[in-house]
């Protein structure tokens, strides 16, 4: 996985095709995430204070897949991997959580697109390297 996200053209492929109507949607749902924080603050409602913070754990989540496809794990720094490693663990909790969300309100489009962020999770995280 890692040969693979290390390759020019497959990071190029992936962040046109993949990454960027990924990104719209998450920036999209991400403010809308942090308005519905806001509110939710002023009502003292923790269930969607609890939306905010998986809006924007799946805005760190979608950060950390960029910063990935931007270098080769060749030109990061152990630290920075690491870093980028732990953003997309905060975006695989957010899809988990929206999955599992999805499963309860028994949205099926829902569990089919989560189920393929989800793997696509797991491929940028078992793509780059744990470093201690």
């Amino acid at each position: 996985m890692e040969d693979l996200l290390n390759k020019k053209p497959t990071r190029i492929i992936l962040g046109v095709f993949i990454a960027t109507p990924f990104t719209v949607a998450a920036i999209i749902f991400g403010l809308y995430g942090i308005v519905v924080g806001i509110a939710a603050t002023a009502e003292n409602h923790p269930i969607w204070f609890l939306l905010c913070l998986i809006s924007i754990s799946g805005l760190a989540g979608v950060l950390g897949a960029w910063r990935r496809l931007v270098k080769t794990t060749k030109e990061l720094s152990d630290k920075e991997q690491n870093n980028i490693r732990t953003m997309l663990f905060f975006g695989l909790a957010s899809t988990v959580a929206l999955f599992l969300w999805s499963v309860y309100l028994k949205s099926s489009e829902g569990i089919a697109t989560f189920i393929i962020i989800l793997t696509l999770n797991a491929f940028f995280i078992y793509g780059t390297p744990k470093k201690l």
